[in-house]
């Protein structure tokens, strides 16, 4: 390894933080340009590294609590990385274990300063002699400088890729065209599926499947008072779907009204309160039980008659993987490239977001027992193809060959015909982005004037991130001047913002508050707190639940 503190390295990483920030081709170009590092050293290795910023309720910190105690049953030394102490809600992991805490990304993105950060990494790399550092947040703002710091420090890196490849996609996200550059810098990349596996190595990415390890501590058990429907996952509408709960239930009442389904999962408070509202709303209090968030397979899977899951997309669903292991049957959207359903056993399949569909798979397993009793006897078999040893193997062959070149190599055909997609999708999403601009521009502008004059109101901007400042530009840039900028955050650093709070000593009837948030994860939050002060007559959402959820507005990414 380099000399401890390596100031000058430390330093240049970070001017290329604050000349380019997260995400940004630039940093590649970066990448591919500086000289080549000399060749790390050659195995075997004993120190593993594990970095996510938390530990509790979620698919990959469960995942990683169950690869620990697999590394350290193999001669591997583990050092745990994240970004907060140990929580509550934490799942456990072996004592003796080391546990570091580093500096967060909201931190570094606020402070735009990737210096103690990168201090703390090098100083883990050094004190605990890293070999290498297994990765698993392909979503991290600072993926590609976490690289360049294990790389200058000859430290193996290794992506854990918890996402399908398309996931960026989805989501508009560009990233998605810059990864298949940065992917080939890596050591290795760990992926979920064999499509997956064959995706990134035929663009010239070290990528290799290894499936998920599972709890082997929760197994198929007699089921005492089997009867009701268990949906498990995380409250969350534009992957996981949890609202389509609703309609699926309402149809399956219809036919059968003594069915039960209860909701496992973690969700914030706003979001339970509605998912409680619309439960109420259709009639199905009786119906559906939100159960909350637990840890407990017996709790969740042990008198479960069935499963339900109306995901959009996954990689390896840890909650199939647990109810298969229950001989449980699955009514599922189609999800054909998921490694846990590509035997076709024990589930039923059904077009994404056909909720009448899933509603009558529900209905005809239940009321057929020799279906229920095969899909059942399926989904035990089904589990048995996915062996703990299998797993343990795969991760040691990877750590074995780490250093030696293990892709295909790139197929010029098949890179040709992606980066044709690429191109024409990056054109065409220049193009509508344009054009859906200047129509949404036109009619944000006509939006507010209106209701503006019809309640001879001032305008007040919350709250103001991103949006609330590109929303102000337009607005001010067509003569339309707000009143009052406020944001609770923000507030504390600008004193010409004000708080919610400080509203409250306001004429409240005497303004129009615009929402300026497509934030989804901060939906409701952002929302009830606006709520709570200001009557909703008062209130002009520009960015509605049905269009944020839907993903309208990332057509406005590059405004934003």
């Amino acid at each position: 390894m380099e000399e401890m503190h390596d100031r000058n390295f430390i330093h240049e990483i970070n001017g290329l933080y604050e000349e380019f920030g997260s995400y940004d081709s630039d940093v590649i170009k970066y990448c591919l340009r500086k000289p080549a590092h000399r060749m790390k050293r050659s195995g075997p290795f004993c120190r593993v590294g594990i970095y996510f910023p938390t530990l509790g309720q979620g698919g990959v910190q469960r995942v990683i609590s169950l690869l620990i105690p697999l590394y350290l049953k193999n001669g591997y030394d583990v050092v745990l990385i994240t970004e907060e102490e140990k929580q509550k809600t934490d799942y456990e992991i072996p004592g003796g274990v080391k546990r570091y805490v580093i500096e967060k990304m909201k931190m570094v993105e606020k402070t735009h300063s990737y210096i103690l950060r990168a201090m703390q990494l090098e100083e883990i790399f050094f004190k605990e002699r890293i070999d290498i550092l297994c990765y698993h947040c392909a979503w991290s703002p600072l993926l590609y400088y976490d690289f360049l710091l294990a790389d200058h420090y000859n430290v193996y890196f290794i992506l854990c890729k918890h996402q399908i490849f398309s996931y960026e996609l989805v989501r508009h996200d560009d990233q998605y065209f810059r990864q298949k550059v940065l992917f080939r810098l890596f050591d290795a990349m760990v992926v979920l599926s064999e499509y997956e596996e064959t995706y990134w190595r035929k663009l010239g990415v070290n990528a290799c499947y290894i499936p998920n390890p599972y709890d082997t501590r929760s197994s198929y058990r007699k089921k005492r008072n089997a009867g009701s429907i268990v949906w498990v996952g995380r409250l969350e509408q534009y992957q996981k779907r949890f609202l389509d709960i609703i309609p699926i239930m309402r149809s399956v009442v219809d036919r059968l009204p003594d069915c039960r389904l209860k909701i496992f999962g973690s969700g914030n408070l706003s979001v339970i309160k509605y998912l409680k509202e619309a439960i109420a709303d259709n009639g199905l209090q009786d119906n559906i039980m939100y159960c909350g968030y637990t840890e407990n397979m017996d709790e969740i899977y042990s008198d479960a008659r069935l499963q339900l899951s109306t995901a959009s997309y996954e990689a390896f669903p840890m909650n199939i993987y647990e109810g298969k292991s229950y001989g449980i049957p699955l009514v599922i959207y189609k999800l054909p490239y998921v490694e846990l359903l590509k035997d076709q056993k024990g589930y039923v399949s059904v077009e994404q977001g056909d909720t009448t569909a899933a509603a009558e798979s529900i209905i005809r397993i239940l009321t057929d027992g020799e279906l229920e009793k095969r899909l059942r006897k399926e989904a035990l078999d089904s589990v048995k193809d996915f062996s703990g040893q299998e797993i343990v193997r795969k991760w040691n062959v990877l750590f074995c060959d780490l250093g030696k070149d293990n892709t295909l190599g790139i197929s010029e055909d098949f890179e040709m015909i992606l980066d044709t997609i690429y191109g024409n999708y990056e054109l065409s999403r220049q193009e509508v982005c344009k054009n859906y601009y200047i129509i949404w521009k036109e009619y944000l502008l006509a939006t507010v004037r209106y209701h503006a004059l019809k309640k001879s109101a001032k305008i007040v901007i919350y709250p103001y991130g991103k949006v609330g400042r590109a929303i102000k530009k337009i607005l001010n840039e067509n003569e339309i001047y707000e009143e009052y900028i406020v944001d609770n955050l923000r507030c504390i650093e600008d004193g010409s913002i004000i708080s919610l709070e400080q509203m409250k000593e306001k004429t409240i009837s005497e303004f129009l508050f615009l929402v300026c948030s497509t934030s989804k994860g901060g939906f409701f939050d952002i929302r009830k707190a606006l709520y709570d002060v200001v009557p909703k007559e008062n209130v002009l959402d520009l960015f509605p639940k049905d269009k944020v959820f839907h993903n309208e507005f990332t057509l406005l990414e590059g405004v934003f």
